[in-house]
Parts: C-alpha cells; structure tokens; sequence
C-alpha cells in the first residue's frame, strides 16, 4: 500500500513471489515454535495432516483479515467488515488460494517427516545427486 502512494505498481508475479517469501517465512517460524514440537509424537500422517490444517486456518484467517482491514472504511469499521467479509466477492478466490495453500503445506510437512525419517544428508542426496544406472543403484537403508 506504501508504494501504491508512490505510483510503483507490482505485477501478478512479484505479489505472488512476495506472498510465497512471507508465507515460507511463517512457515519456518511456526516450525520452530513448542507447539510444532507437540506433534513430533504421533503419527507421521497425522503429524503432516494436523499441522497442515493449522498452518492453513493460520493463512486462511490472515487473508480474511485482510480483506476486513481493506473493507473497513466502507463497512463503518473492522468489526463491520470482519462480519460482511464472507460476502465480499473475492471470497471465492480467497477460499481458492488457502487451498492451494493448504497443499503446499501438505507437500512441505511431508517432507519435513522424511528428512527427520532418513536425515538432511540422506535428503540431500536422494535430490541433488546424479544417479547411477537402475541396475548399478544400491537399495535405500531403512534406519
């Protein structure tokens, strides 16, 4: 909103590039917080599924906030917008994009469990090394 003042424009792109910085920013901090620690003990599928879920109603509830805070001055303040939000006509595309979200979150817990399962050097490995023949490959230690 700042630079809009100015007269500097972003683009699609750079406004979904600052979106996906911020939110991996979220992401990391939120992984290191005590309560992303609670959830090392169960279940890896239940770990990935519940902290996806709370990662997701985390930036679902930012978006919607958002659009409130935007709202505010025609809806007579924020508690007005927060209460007519669900009728703005980019819900839909709000709703969209925490899915989308919420996926990715998916995709990130996920591996989160497998570089804990077989180690960041195992990790590593398995994506940034050149692979020998099928044939010639040794089969992947259990731990």
């Amino acid at each position: 909103l700042w630079l809009e003042e100015y007269g500097i424009a972003f683009s699609g792109v750079a406004i979904a590039l600052l979106a996906a910085l911020i939110t991996a920013k979220v992401v990391i901090v939120l992984d290191h917080l005590p309560l992303a620690r609670r959830f090392q003990a169960l279940p890896g599928l239940v770990e990935v599924i519940t902290r996806s879920a709370i990662y997701t109603f985390i930036v679902l509830a930012v978006m919607i906030g958002e659009k409130a805070f935007e709202s505010r001055a025609e809806h007579g303040g924020l508690i007005m917008a927060l209460r007519r939000v669900f009728d703005h006509p980019d819900m839909p595309a709000i709703l969209g994009s925490a899915i989308i979200i919420g996926l990715a979150f998916l995709s990130h817990n996920a591996f989160l469990i497998v570089r804990r399962g077989i180690g960041t050097k195992r990790m590593t490995e398995l994506f940034l090394t050149r692979k020998a023949k099928i044939d010639e490959q040794k089969p992947m230690a259990v731990p």
